[in-house]
């Protein structure tokens, strides 16, 4: 099938075009109708994405991580349908998507699954950050994890332990926000929150299992909202959080909506989407049913929805 791949050079520290390249005999096999493009920035992804659906290409393969991901999944959103599907060739640092999907990380394990694959429909979040829409595959975050996304992106550069250098410089001065979430309309928390995250998949920060419960194709957002504790407290919860058992905890709070409203009570508030970090006043969520096709296998955790 004839399909074009996205390249972001920044993509694995710098790596991503380099992998790439290494995989072209395979691509040749596997695609012998591709288009490959290194593009600079969001206009070029979309400007790339449009021409794949004027050739009549299949679908839009993101190669680098869930930014990368995130980019094209907006330029195919503002497509009209039908759309080409989303592919994910996962050769950045963030891979989290790519983790819920469970598609191998090597990079020509995840070629050959990506042959294989075929489109199937999965959710979107739609999300509204002070007026302007947004699209996203994964987990949005409220909070501590909108701070240490400012901090990682904002790092001259990205090396191994920049993530948890962040996470702990962060947890040193960060104060927990105060704020009110609304699920469906109804009041869900009115308070200071150390995490708010609204999860369409498994995984965040790098392979945290911050969903456990998390299914891509039922039409639901997962809330999972951790009160605000002290600091030894945060230390003490983080070994269930790396065991995907943070759920049973009396401070972190679940549930599942279409639609949430987040308000912070003294804006602007961090969040991230996705990994890109960014501040609101106020965020609007909305859940889009299977609004994109996917190249995957049989889905992961299926809603038999």
């Amino acid at each position: 099938m004839p399909v074009t791949f996205i390249l972001n050079p920044n993509a694995g520290k710098g790596n991503a075009v380099a992998l790439f390249d290494t995989l072209r005999p395979d691509l040749q096999r596997d695609f012998p109708d591709y288009a490959s493009h290194i593009t600079a920035g969001p206009r070029e992804v979309a400007a790339h994405v449009a021409t794949a659906q004027a050739l009549g290409h299949d679908a839009v393969i993101a190669v680098g991580g869930d930014g990368t991901t995130q980019s094209v999944l907006e330029a195919l959103m503002t497509l009209p349908a039908p759309r080409p599907a989303l592919g994910l060739l996962p050769l950045g640092t963030g891979r989290d998507f790519a983790r819920t999907l469970q598609l191998p990380l090597a990079p020509d394990a995840a070629l050959r699954w990506l042959a294989t694959a075929a489109p199937r429909p999965i959710d979107v979040g739609s999300l509204q950050i002070d007026g302007v829409q947004r699209y996203f595959l994964n987990v949005a975050s409220v909070g501590l994890s909108g701070a240490v996304a400012q901090r990682v992106n904002g790092a001259p550069r990205k090396r191994p332990w920049t993530f948890m250098a962040a996470i702990i410089q962060t947890l040193l001065r960060f104060v927990a926000p105060r704020m009110r979430v609304f699920a469906d309309d109804l009041l869900f928390y009115e308070g200071a929150s150390f995490i708010l995250s609204v999860a369409n998949g498994r995984y965040f920060a790098r392979g945290l299992p911050i969903n456990p419960l998390g299914k891509i194709d039922d039409g639901r957002f997962d809330l999972i909202l951790v009160e605000s504790m002290s600091k030894p407290a945060v230390f003490a919860a983080l070994p269930t959080l790396l065991r995907g058992t943070h759920l049973r905890r009396s401070d972190v709070h679940h549930r599942t909506a279409r639609r949430v409203r987040v308000e912070a009570s003294t804006p602007p508030i961090g969040m991230d989407m996705d990994g890109e970090g960014s501040v609101a006043a106020c965020l609007d969520f909305e859940l889009l049913p299977r609004a994109i096709p996917l190249l995957t296998h049989d889905l992961p955790f299926p809603s038999g929805a």
